[in-house]
């Protein structure tokens, strides 16, 4: 509950909670991976998946707006972009 107590926090920061409990970005990875697996979009929790594949799970299933630029993802909604 620590965790989630940190996210709670009026000066919360996601990025200093997952360092703060290193195990919670595991947790998160295993999480999503076995959304991925219940969706038969990977078969383990080791195997490659491809990106167009995993930004189709993530736009349809958490109704995440994403735009691609060739090798820039940009979270539409937020101020945040990925550089692969």
């Amino acid at each position: 509950m620590e965790f989630f107590g940190l996210l709670v926090q009026d000066d919360a920061n996601v990025l200093r909670a997952l360092n703060s409990f290193p195990i919670m970005d595991k947790i998160f990875v295993h999480f999503y991976r076995s959304l991925l697996i219940l969706s038969s979009i990977t078969d383990s929790l080791t195997s490659y998946i491809e990106t167009n594949r995993l930004l189709e799970f993530l736009k349809n299933s958490f109704e995440v707006d994403i735009e691609v630029y060739d090798r820039c993802i940009k979270y539409v909604e937020t101020d945040i972009f990925v550089y692969e």
